[in-house]
């Protein structure tokens, strides 16, 4: 099993240097529109799927790069998952407009270090067969012509400054509460990313330490805006509980009473993603004040 000693990894409860910590690689690719892709919530995780799977290809074959990514992307069920029980560090996004549909695959921290064997898998799953599942893992799968793929590093973010309303776009469905239900416990979002921020710490060579208790208050002292969002229900599958229902929230969130701190965490949460499910893509949204 792969490890990284995080024994000399500075310690914080700062927000703000978390944001800084996150370092990016980013594979941006765009390829031509296929109309009978269902681009609904599900499409993420189909892309984790497709790329999960050519990663096993590509080390089966004997790639040693792979067959580290996949180890670590892809821990096994009984395994602490990633670097000293770190969640997988990588993030989906997908989009469909008329330049056609753009796929991101975004690698956190040290996860950067294997980005030519995980880029080459996502390349290489869409456009090679089978292809990409074009509804569900059952349904049938198309190959996709790649029109431009570029990647790029950035090192942290810059948080915001406070401002009366600060709004959470969401572009993939929050979910938050029990597992297949809407929660409607707001504060949970600031607490859950406190947490990831924490967990992520292996990462990206920050040991990020929030005291949760503290940032419940915090977040139970928020006012939050829900009228901009629309539940949203749809059908996801894993190979752990095989076919299932999924439910979260799309649309506009909005926070008042935030101060650099709370910006500070939700500036981190622009890449680590809020709620669960991140891995497949959920949770991502567009911070911005007014």
């Amino acid at each position: 099993m792969l490890s990284l000693p995080d024994a000399s990894h500075p310690e914080s409860e700062a927000p703000g240097l978390l944001a800084a910590a996150l370092s990016v690689t980013r594979l941006d690719t765009l390829w031509a529109a296929d109309l009978r892709l269902d681009d609904g919530p599900g499409l993420p995780a189909r892309l984790r799927g497709a790329w999960g799977q050519r990663l096993r290809l590509h080390a089966a074959e004997g790639s040693d790069e792979a067959e580290q990514a996949l180890e670590l992307f892809f821990p096994e069920k009984t395994a602490a998952p990633g670097f000293g029980g770190a969640p997988p560090p990588y993030r989906f996004a997908a989009a469909q407009g008329p330049a056609g549909l753009s796929v991101t695959l975004a690698l956190i921290g040290f996860a950067g270090r294997w980005r030519q064997a995980a880029f080459d898998a996502l390349i290489a799953a869409l456009s090679e067969p089978p292809g990409l599942a074009l509804r569900d893992r059952s349904g049938p799968s198309a190959r996709l012509r790649l029109l431009r793929a570029d990647w790029t590093r950035t090192e942290g973010i810059r948080p915001l400054p406070p401002g009366d309303r600060v709004v959470l776009e969401f572009a993939t469905p929050l979910r938050i509460g029990p597992r297949d239900a809407l929660g409607t416990r707001f504060s949970d979002v600031l607490v859950g990313l406190a947490e990831r921020g924490r967990d992520i710490g292996p990462w990206i060579g920050l040991r990020f330490c929030p005291d949760l208790s503290t940032w419940r208050d915090r977040a139970n002292q928020l006012r939050y805006d829900t009228k901009g969002l629309k539940p949203v229900v749809w059908e996801s599958w894993s190979t752990r509980n095989g076919r299932d229902n999924a439910a979260g929230y799309l649309g506009r969130l909005v926070i008042s009473g935030a101060d650099g701190a709370v910006m500070a965490l939700l500036a981190a949460g622009t890449i680590l993603h809020a709620g669960r499910s991140p891995g497949k893509g959920c949770g991502r949204y567009h911070l911005t004040v007014t």
